[in-house]
């Protein structure tokens, strides 16, 4: 379309079963976060709520969110990759996830 000839990037991301181990949603490299990532992901908890949050963050930050006993991070780092994971709890998270970054 005319005008996508600019800077930035879009994209849909998800998984199943997040747990504390560290899944890349950006990898580190060409096209990653330099500026800003804005965020909007619907989840499921395996403590039976859903749910929808929405963010946006700059290289070297993070956000948590609490969901049902457990705290789930998203995270931008210095580099520009992106990942989320749970930080404290038991409860696995599935995600579905939409972002926009620059």
């Amino acid at each position: 379309p005319t005008g996508s000839a600019g800077p930035g990037y879009c994209g849909f991301w998800t998984w199943q079963g997040i747990d504390d181990t560290a899944r890349t949603i950006i990898p580190n490299g060409t096209g990653d976060v330099t500026k800003r990532l804005y965020f909007r992901f619907v989840y499921s908890s395996s403590g039976g709520s859903t749910g929808v949050f929405f963010n946006d963050l700059v290289p070297g930050n993070s956000d948590s969110y609490s969901i049902d006993g457990s705290t789930f991070v998203v995270n931008c780092a210095l580099d520009g990759s992106v990942t989320m994971y749970r930080s404290s709890g038991e409860r696995t998270l599935d995600v579905s996830m939409w972002l926009l970054w620059i």
